[in-house]
C-alpha cells in the first residue's frame, strides 16, 4: 500500500495493543503512549523509544504533533476519550465497542461531522472472508429472499481473565459479554441483515456470579426489518476453550453455515451459482497468553482508515454501523435482566 507516513498516539497498552502497533509500525510512526499501569508504560516507552503519559488528560493537554489517536482501552472509556482526541484534533481508530450505550455513540458520531474528523471502530471480523462473500450474496440480491439464520457464539472465559485486569468484569467498563466478547458478531446482524424489529431474549450468570456483574450465557429471538428471523446463543462457559463463532443462513437459492473459532471457515454450503471460496484461516486468530479472541484483520482496518483519509472521505457509515451495533446490544440486554441473586459484583 503506497501511503504517506501518518503519526500515531496509542492509548492503552494491554492484550490487544501489539496487534495495533504491527499496523502502526506498517504504515507510519509511533508518536507516543499512555497507560495507566507504570510497567506496561515503561515497556513500551522503552521498546519503542517515545515519551509516556499515564494519563489521558495529560496526554491530551501536551499538545502533541500527531495525525491519529489509537484507542485500546477498557470499553467505558471509549466515547469519552474519543470525544476528546477529536476536539483535540485528532483522527481516532477505536478498538471494539464503540460505546456502551447508543446515546453516547450517536454523541461520537456528532463530534466527529462538527470536527470534521475520522472516527473509525475496529470491526475487522467484517473482513474475514466467508462473511465479506455472504454480505455480497446477500446485498447482490443473488441469495434470493433469506428466510432465516442462527448465530452461535460459544467461548471460554475463565476466573484468571477476569482477575488479570481490574476493569474486566465491570459493568462500569466492561459492560457485558455482548461488547466485549461478542459485539463483532452482534455487528454482522445489522449490517447484513438490517433493522430488527423484535426482540425477545434471556440472559443468566451460572459460572461466573463471584467475578462479574453481567451475563455469562443468554439466547435471543430476533425478527427484522425484512421479515428473517434470527437466533443468538451466546456463552463464555464452553469448557476449557472457544469453541466456535457460527452463523448459519437458509436462503431462497442457497443454504450457508460460516464456522470456525471466529466465523472464519465454511462448514457447509449448498447454494445456486458459484461455490463460496474457503480460505487457508488457520494462522489468524489472535492467541493472548491465556486465552483466544477474533481474527486479526487489522491491516484491513488500517487500510481503509488510510485510504479515507487520503481521499479525504470518511466512513461514516461503518462508524453509523457500529453504533447500530451498540443500539442492538443495548435492546437485547434491556429484555433480559439477570434472575435475582445472579448478577454477581455489583449487582443485585
Amino acid at each position: 500500500m503506497d501511503t504517506p507516513l501518518y503519526k500515531y498516539i496509542l492509548v492503552g497498552c494491554g492484550a490487544i495493543a501489539p496487534r495495533h502497533i504491527r499496523e502502526i509500525l506498517r504504515t507510519g510512526t509511533l508518536t507516543a503512549v499512555c497507560d495507566t499501569d507504570p510497567e506496561r508504560l515503561s515497556e513500551y516507552m522503552t521498546m519503542y523509544h517515545v515519551p509516556g503519559y499515564a494519563s489521558f488528560d495529560t496526554l491530551m493537554s501536551a499538545g502533541l504533533t500527531a495525525d491519529i489517536v489509537v484507542l485500546c482501552t477498557p470499553n467505558g472509556y471509549h466515547a469519552s476519550q474519543s470525544i476528546q482526541a477529536m476536539q483535540q484534533g485528532y483522527h481516532v481508530i477505536c478498538e471494539k465497542p464503540m460505546a456502551l450505550k447508543s446515546k453516547d455513540a450517536a454523541l461520537m458520531l456528532a463530534v466527529a461531522k462538527q470536527t470534521n474528523k475520522s472516527l473509525s471502530i475496529v470491526k475487522q471480523n467484517r473482513f474475514n472472508g466467508p462473511i465479506l462473500q455472504l454480505q455480497q450474496w446477500i446485498a447482490s440480491g443473488a441469495s434470493g429472499q433469506v428466510y432465516s439464520l442462527s448465530m452461535n457464539c460459544l467461548w471460554n472465559r475463565d476466573t484468571h481473565y477476569y482477575t488479570s485486569s481490574t476493569w474486566r468484569g465491570t459493568k462500569e467498563l466492561d459492560g457485558g459479554i455482548l461488547y466485549t466478547q461478542f459485539s463483532h458478531y452482534i455487528d454482522f446482524l445489522y449490517w447484513i441483515f438490517g433493522e430488527v424489529i423484535e426482540i425477545k431474549s434471556l440472559a443468566s450468570n451460572v459460572c461466573h456470579r463471584e467475578i462479574i456483574d453481567f451475563d455469562d450465557q443468554g439466547v435471543a429471538i430476533l425478527r427484522f426489518e425484512s421479515g428473517v428471523l434470527g437466533t443468538i446463543h451466546y456463552s463464555i462457559n464452553a469448557f476449557e476453550k472457544n469453541m466456535e463463532s457460527s452463523l448459519t443462513v437458509l436462503a431462497e437459492h442457497g443454504s450457508i453455515r460460516i464456522g470456525g473459532l471466529s466465523a472464519n471457515t465454511i462448514e457447509y454450503q449448498h447454494k445456486s451459482g458459484s461455490a463460496f471460496s474457503i480460505p487457508d484461516t488457520t494462522t489468524h486468530i489472535n492467541q493472548y497468553p491465556n486465552y483466544a479472541g477474533s481474527v486479526s484483520n487489522h491491516h484491513f482496518v488500517y487500510d481503509q482508515v488510510l485510504n479515507g483519509l487520503q481521499s479525504n472521505v470518511y466512513n461514516v457509515q461503518s462508524a453509523y454501523e457500529a453504533m447500530k451495533t451498540v443500539e442492538l446490544i443495548e435492546r437485547i440486554y434491556a429484555l433480559s435482566p439477570l434472575p435475582t441473586g445472579q448478577a454477581g459484583l455489583g449487582g443485585s
